[in-house]
């Protein structure tokens, strides 16, 4: 058995395999207030995610959550940083968040498939020709982590040279959300790279090209509601960190699945037209949001346990996905699972405003990576480079060499 109360969302053994542990807290202690994690309640199963996740009892405005592990009298010096984050739609409530919701489903409507597909596609094979320059490669870091970057910076009409900066500020905020070991110094990094992304984000505003997705947020008014240019950025930066963070690792986390399971991999060789719902699969089987945040409004009684206002609650999206009360082989991947309502955008009102992008990245991705490895053969899979953020798991480097297609796939 394993002690919850050693879980760490930054803990590396629990990073390269967290779902032993997720199985044993849903058969054992499906609901657990952890002293750790400053009082907040763990939930573990499926069936509790989809009746809580959309409980107005609870409450996305979770901005200053980290604020909690910093000590009192340095708090004060984070403020600009928190107040920024506030305006995020992610954390607002209620009408205030339908009202920008609307507006930003109405900005964004031109950010179709079919619009998407052509700048992705095009964006993929510019770094293609980086796959082909050695035996072994890594696709993090050549392939995976600059293709959402290079993509967003396009929508941003930023220069390329910019997107490894917006990934690094991107990876940055990430730290900040999806950990539980920061120190004052490593917040003190995040609010460095957060107010470096604002200044340039207003400058983009202020002087950037008309066709930007920052401009198409501010140009929109939809029942009154026009953004102010702080807020029109707080949604850039939602969507930009969005769109890097997990989406590049949902392709490295694909990509390990396939390497896992052989007869997948031939079947989707086979048939391509299975992409769509392969990525449904692999965002079920691995997501790389292993879990969501919101904190309590009111207090409340659930399932025999008082949860008190403002006590954090954390749903864990990918031990819900394994839940054998909901999924049928749960632990099996089945790129023709149907249906397959996963969680890995969320569900209800705060559904992901950014899934499309991140579905038309990783098809395209994966559809040049298929076609690139004769095999999708692992180099020194038993020395995998996981990164250390639960909150969005995936390989920091994940090297594949086209290798001998009869050999098998690593186990």
């Amino acid at each position: 058995m394993i002690d919850p109360e050693i879980f760490g969302h930054n803990k590396q053994e629990f990073i390269e395999d967290p779902y032993p542990f997720y199985a044993q807290m849903r058969s054992n202690q499906p609901i657990f207030r952890s002293p750790r994690f400053d009082g907040a309640w763990m939930l573990f199963r499926h069936r509790d995610m989809i009746r809580l996740a959309i409980d107005p009892r609870l409450s996305s405005s979770r901005a200053r959550l980290p604020a909690a592990k910093i000590p009192v009298p340095c708090r004060a010096e984070f403020e600009d940083m928190f107040t920024a984050f506030e305006r995020w739609m992610a954390f607002k409530d209620g009408g205030c968040h339908r009202q920008r919701r609307r507006q930003a489903v109405w900005a964004l409507a031109y950010l179709t498939e079919e619009h998407l597909t052509p700048l992705v596609r095009e964006v993929a094979g510019q770094l293609r020709q980086q796959l082909k320059a050695e035996p072994a490669v890594d696709v993090m870091g050549s392939f995976a982590e600059p293709l959402p970057a290079l993509v967003i910076a396009e929508l941003l009409r930023a220069p390329a040279s910019m997107a490894p900066v917006l990934k690094g500020w991107a990876d940055d905020i990430a730290d900040l959300y999806g950990s539980t070991d920061l120190r004052v110094e490593d917040i003190r990094r995040i609010q460095g790279s957060a107010l470096h992304l604002l200044d340039y984000l207003r400058s983009l505003a202020t002087t950037g090209d008309p066709a930007s997705i920052l401009a198409h947020i501010q140009a929109h008014s939809v029942d009154g509601y026009r953004p102010s240019q702080d807020q029109a950025i707080a949604l850039c930066i939602q969507l930009m960190f969005a769109g890097m963070e997990p989406t590049r690792y949902l392709v490295g986390n694909a990509v390990r699945a396939l390497n896992q399971h052989p007869g997948q991999l031939d079947l989707l060789r086979r048939q391509p037209n299975l992409m769509p719902g392969a990525v449904d699969e692999f965002l079920r089987y691995d997501t790389p949001v292993q879990f969501t945040a919101r904190t309590a409004a009111t207090s409340f009684t659930y399932e025999g346990h008082r949860i008190s206002a403002g006590d954090p609650v954390l749903f864990y999206t990918a031990s819900a996905h394994r839940d054998p009360e909901a999924w049928d082989r749960p632990d099996d991947l089945d790129i023709t699972r149907s249906p397959n309502p996963h969680l890995g955008f969320g569900r209800g009102p705060h559904y992901c405003l950014g899934s499309t992008f991140a579905r038309v990245v990783c098809q395209e991705a994966l559809s040049v990576l298929l076609d690139e490895f004769p095999v999708l053969q692992l180099h020194r899979p038993q020395a995998l480079d996981w990164n250390t953020n639960l909150g969005f798991r995936g390989y920091r480097s994940l090297y594949l060499t086209r290798g001998d297609p009869v050999m098998a796939a690593a186990p």
